[in-house]
């Protein structure tokens, strides 16, 4: 035990220095391998490098980014064409980020833009001017995003595109809907749409114009609602056929409660669109007003039954003295016209006569009486 505790100061110096050998080791051990990560990182980190730079210089939109004094840093290759083709000399680095060759107008609006952006404001606007190279208008849309560096604005990117074609589409959709606007202003008939996700119905101005309603948008319920309660289940009858018959159109007339509760006979004819399922997705009708057309079947209707009762009183007035005339006429000896039997047979003659003159007259005045009655 004395040799060990003698020997005990030369086996820890052995054991610190066996201590410090697997410490060495390992230190180099795991400095070869963050040296292997350093390296693999960094490889990776050139290709992302190489492959945003790419992307960047590939796209068709200007890219490019400034710094406090609204000089040109970096820019893709997008942005040095669009500087070599408005003022005919190639890109260098450094230079204004305010294209002179755009116009005044638009100088001053992007120092604006700039000074924001330098301030640490982050936003997109869209703007349009003449565009130097082809003499044209252009729309764009570019977002300004500053750059900070230690809670410090150091320089700010900026990103461009070209909205020339979405703005030519919203326009064309601006003019339809205008066109739209105008033909449902001026026709006489109701267009109205129902759409059955939110089962809303939405009525063209003329419902206002018509009937006097303000708001053009309700449902399914305030138009049933409407509807005469001798036409209701009428109409309702007529829907769901239609529906359970995946008929694409209907027609169907009834009268309909303008908002001063008077009544209002209307033919409404609409379109139906149904998904897969069968199930109807929105109905597009044209309802129209046709008081007018029936005031005018019902005069119509009622000069028909007078003629009628004028025909069955001309068959039993006037056909029996006419058959009487005939009868006469066959008694009249018209070979011996002094027969005194024909003096009989004219006086009998002279008094149908009469009789069929006074059934013409009484007819010809129940016609007049009747007509100035409708």
């Amino acid at each position: 035990m004395h040799a060990l505790l003698s020997a005990w100061p030369a086996i820890e110096f052995l054991v610190d220095i066996l201590l410090i050998v697997i410490a060495t080791v390992t230190v180099n051990l795991v400095m070869r391998s963050s040296a292997a990560r350093l390296r693999a990182s960094t490889e990776q980190l050139g290709e992302v490098l190489t492959n945003v730079s790419a992307l960047i210089n590939n796209t068709m939109n200007p890219i490019w980014s400034i710094d406090t004094s609204m000089r040109v840093v970096t820019a893709n290759v997008a942005f040095q064409q669009l500087v070599e083709h408005s003022t005919g000399r190639p890109f260098e680095p450094g230079e204004s980020g305010i294209l002179t060759s755009f116009g005044p107008a638009s100088n001053e609006l992007f120092r604006g833009y700039y000074t924001r952006v330098l301030q640490g404001e982050r936003f997109t606007i869209e703007n349009s001017g003449i565009d130097p190279r082809t003499g044209v208008v252009y729309h764009g849309a570019f977002s300004f995003t500053p750059i900070v560096v230690n809670d410090e604005v150091v320089g700010a990117a900026i990103f461009a595109q070209d909205i020339g074609e979405r703005v030519r589409h919203e326009r064309e959709l601006l003019s339809s809907v205008s066109r739209y606007e105008t033909l449902m202003n001026a026709v006489s008939d109701i267009v109205w749409e129902w759409t059955n996700d939110t089962d809303s119905v939405q009525w063209s101005p003329v419902l206002r114009t018509n009937y006097g309603y303000n708001d053009l948008q309700t449902n399914g319920t305030w138009w049933i609602d409407r509807v005469h309660q001798d036409e209701r289940e009428m109409v309702l009858h007529t829907l769901e056929r239609t529906i359970q018959e995946r008929v694409p159109l209907f027609t169907m007339e009834y009268r309909f409660a303008g908002a001063d509760g008077m009544w209002h006979w209307v033919s409404d004819r609409a379109l139906v669109q149904y998904d897969d399922a069968g199930a109807p997705v929105r109905l597009i009708g044209v309802m129209q007003d046709i008081d007018s057309l029936k005031a005018a079947r019902q005069r119509l209707e009622e000069k028909i039954t007078t003629l009628r009762e004028i025909a069955r009183f001309s068959s039993h007035n006037v056909r029996g003295p006419l058959t009487n005339i005939i009868g006469l006429l066959r008694l009249y000896n018209t070979a011996v016209p002094a027969d005194p039997s024909n003096v009989e047979v004219v006086e009998k003659l002279m008094q149908t006569v009469n009789d069929l003159d006074k059934a013409i007259r009484e007819m010809v005045e129940s016609t007049y009486d009747r007509e100035e009655t409708l």
